[in-house]
């Protein structure tokens, strides 16, 4: 993890101790690991979520653009469809800016 990660830690473990988890609970864990810069550990809850909306998507393909990681940004974003997900502007924009970063213009029409 890079930056300051014994907030998130903390927030994993009071997440833990949590009985009935719902989909707010999970996407502010999701936030604080992307806010922390580990992706990998976002990915990580983003999998196990048992239950996403466009806010989950959305923290996810952000963090990812965010990152450098704009494959796995655009990856995600497609998922997304595929799992018909609405799309916003924010979503469009995330897609949008991870194609840019890769130079695909092709792909962003």
């Amino acid at each position: 993890m890079r930056g300051d990660d014994s907030g998130v830690v903390s927030a994993r473990r009071l997440f833990d101790d949590i009985c009935e988890r719902n989909v707010v609970a999970w996407n502010t864990l999701l936030k604080g690991y992307v806010r922390c810069g580990d992706i990998n550990g976002a990915r990580r809850v983003f999998d196990e979520m048992p239950q996403r909306n466009v806010v989950s998507w959305m923290t996810m393909i952000s963090g990812c653009a965010q990152n450098g990681m704009c494959k796995q940004a655009l990856s995600l974003f497609n998922e997304m469809r595929r799992a018909r997900v609405g799309l916003d502007q924010v979503a469009l924009v995330a897609a949008l800016s991870a194609c840019a970063e890769l130079g695909d213009l092709k792909l962003g029409m």
